[in-house]
C-alpha cells in the first residue's frame, strides 16, 4: 500500500500541480506576484510545502541573476561612457 500517493495525500505535489505552476511562471510580472504570495505562506498551515521551497528558491535565484545581470551591465555602460569621453 503506496499510502504517499498523490490521491492520499493532499500535500504531495501532481504532474498536474507542477504544470499549472509552470504555466503561470510564464507569464511576465504574474509569475513574480503568484511566486512572492507562495513564497510567504507558512508552511505548516499551507497544503504544498514543496510549492513554499519552490517559490522561495525561485525568487532567491531571480533576484541573483538580477543583481549578476546590473553589475555586468553597469560596467559596460561606464565602459561605453568612457569611450564616448575620449572620443570628443
Amino acid at each position: 500500500m503506496n499510502y504517499l500517493s498523490a490521491g492520499q495525500d493532499p500535500r504531495v505535489m501532481t504532474i498536474k500541480d507542477w504544470y499549472v505552476v509552470s504555466l503561470i511562471t510564464m507569464i511576465p510580472l504574474v509569475n513574480l506576484i503568484v511566486l512572492t504570495y507562495w513564497a510567504i505562506q507558512d508552511p505548516n498551515s499551507y497544503k504544498k510545502p514543496s510549492l513554499i521551497a519552490y517559490s522561495r528558491v525561485s525568487l532567491i535565484t531571480a533576484v541573483i541573476s538580477m543583481v549578476i545581470f546590473f553589475l555586468f551591465a553597469g560596467s559596460e555602460i561606464m565602459n561605453l561612457l568612457e569611450r564616448l569621453q575620449q572620443m570628443q
